[in-house]
C-alpha cells in the first residue's frame, strides 16, 4: 500500500536542495520525495501489505505529516491534498469500491 500526499513550498521560502537518494527503506516503511512543478512536491509512504495497523495510522493526516516532516522540503511547505492511498493487490484487482467502474475515461488499452 502506498500513500501519498502533495506539498507547495511556501512564498518567500526556497525549496530544499535535492541530490542522490530520494528515498529510502526503514524496514517497516519506505519513503520518496518526488519534485513537481510550480514549487510543489509529493512524499509517498509505502506500508508492508500485512500490516493493516501501520498503515491505517499513516493514513491519518496528522501522521502522515509527523512522518513527512524530517524532509527538508516538507518543513518548508503547506499541504495543498490529503492522503492518497495508492492500492496494489497481488493478482492486480483494485479495491472494491472501485469494481465495475471505468479506472479511467477515454482510454483504450493498446
Amino acid at each position: 500500500m502506498h500513500l501519498s500526499r502533495f506539498y507547495r513550498v511556501r512564498d518567500g521560502e526556497s525549496p530544499a536542495p535535492r541530490g542522490g537518494p530520494i528515498g529510502g527503506d526503514l524496514g517497516y516503511l519506505k519513503y520518496g520525495v518526488f519534485v513537481g512543478d510550480n514549487r510543489t512536491f509529493s512524499v509517498t509512504l509505502a506500508t508492508p501489505t500485512a500490516d493493516d495497523e501501520l498503515r491505517k495510522l499513516v493514513s491519518a493526516p496528522a501522521v502522515f505529516d509527523a512522518c513527512a516532516r524530517p524532509d527538508a522540503m516538507v518543513k518548508d511547505a503547506d499541504v495543498f491534498g490529503r492522503v492518497l492511498a495508492v492500492w496494489q493487490d497481488r493478482d492486480n484487482r483494485p479495491p472494491e469500491p472501485l469494481l465495475g467502474r471505468p479506472r479511467a475515461l477515454n482510454f483504450s488499452p493498446p
